[in-house]
């Protein structure tokens, strides 16, 4: 039987490896240099955000305050394409959810909700990385930039605007439940501990305005158990020696336990796997509802608003920073070309 290294390990492995050559040079400036020597040209018209901007971007939220986001397209050679939608909520951390068919952009699609499940906890500096290797696939930066989170409404904005609800003068002060802190990432900590968060992201590729709900599922808080602690296969062999095994087996439940990457801190008390329901918010988004013969249509709310997109999936969409494709992604690593499990697209 062939002998092959843990899939998590190996991954874990090349990040950390990356973050250990960091020693001689600060992050910022290993992660883009190793960017730029991989750039490639684009058309007209392609979402792009060149290096300067993208690491000014990183340098202004790299602090105690700071309220970055990026979204990773995930080509995975075992589970398919997927994306991971990070938020910063420290100076060091990001909760980190995984979206199996990336984020909504149409107002009248019949998949407004999408699945979105925790994931571990990430070191900011994992927002850098674009990159790829045999076990886990590519990475790809798919749109970048910082988040704002709005008001909790405790009333339907719609019905409000519609003239449905309470008088419009009343509507600021006792129909908008604000938090109480100004600061970004402190409004993000409370709604995402409270269970529901509506976010405003202002990335690049994503239009003026995109925002999205996230809402937890109840009822579906997961629990360590002994399936859970552990992810090697009991059929598995490795390379490593016992110690090295032990070691890797305490390392793999620690981080399970803890729900965070070595250097990050879950503070924020993310679940591993915990399920949240992802929704686009059509009235914050620009979108007001119409009805014609009964029949209910979402319309841009004058200027506001913005014509419908599709997340085309890895064989589409280009990475905002380099303008590489997840295959491009992979050979530039070296790779061999893969062809995953699941069918491409998103």
């Amino acid at each position: 039987m062939t002998k092959t290294q843990h899939p998590l390990s190996v991954a874990n492995r090349m990040q950390f490896e990356d973050a250990g050559r960091v020693k001689n040079e600060d992050t910022l400036t290993f992660f883009t240099r190793r960017l730029l020597n991989v750039c490639r040209p684009t058309d007209p018209g392609i979402p792009r955000l060149s290096i300067d901007q993208f690491a000014e971007l990183y340098a202004s939220n790299n602090q105690e305050h700071g309220h970055h986001f990026v979204i990773h397209q995930h080509r995975s050679t075992r589970g398919g394409t997927h994306y991971d939608l990070r938020l910063q909520f420290s100076a060091t951390s990001s909760i980190s959810f995984v979206i199996p068919r990336g984020v909504p952009g149409n107002t009248s699609g019949r998949r407004i909700g999408r699945a979105a499940v925790e994931s571990r906890v990430h070191n900011l500096w994992q927002h850098l990385l674009e990159s790829a290797n045999n076990m886990s696939g590519s990475l790809l930066i798919w749109d970048t930039g910082t988040y704002s989170v709005l008001p909790r409404s405790t009333y339907s904005e719609e019905k409000i605007r519609k003239g449905l609800g309470p008088p419009r003068h009343l509507y600021p002060g006792m129909h908008i439940k604000d938090y109480p802190s100004q600061h970004q990432n402190e409004r993000l900590i409370h709604a995402f501990q409270t269970g529901l968060i509506r976010l405003r992201l202002h990335g690049t590729r994503l239009p003026k305005d995109y925002t999205i709900t996230l809402k937890i599922n109840l009822g579906n808080s997961p629990k360590l158990s002994k399936t859970n602690v552990s992810s090697r296969s009991e059929t598995e062999e490795t390379h490593t020696t016992g110690a090295e095994s032990e070691i890797e087996a305490l390392y793999e439940t620690r981080l399970r336990l803890n729900n965070a990457y070595p250097g990050s801190r879950n503070s924020i008390g993310s679940i591993f796997k915990r399920r949240w329901t992802l929704a686009l918010d059509r009235v914050s988004s620009g979108f007001v509802r119409v009805s014609d013969n009964n029949v209910d249509e979402w319309v841009r709310d004058g200027d506001k608003g913005f014509d419908p997109f599709l997340v085309g999936g890895p064989g589409v969409d280009r990475s905002l920073v380099t303008g590489r494709l997840a295959t491009e992604v992979e050979s530039d690593a070296g790779l061999m070309a893969h062809k995953s499990q699941a069918e491409d697209g998103a």
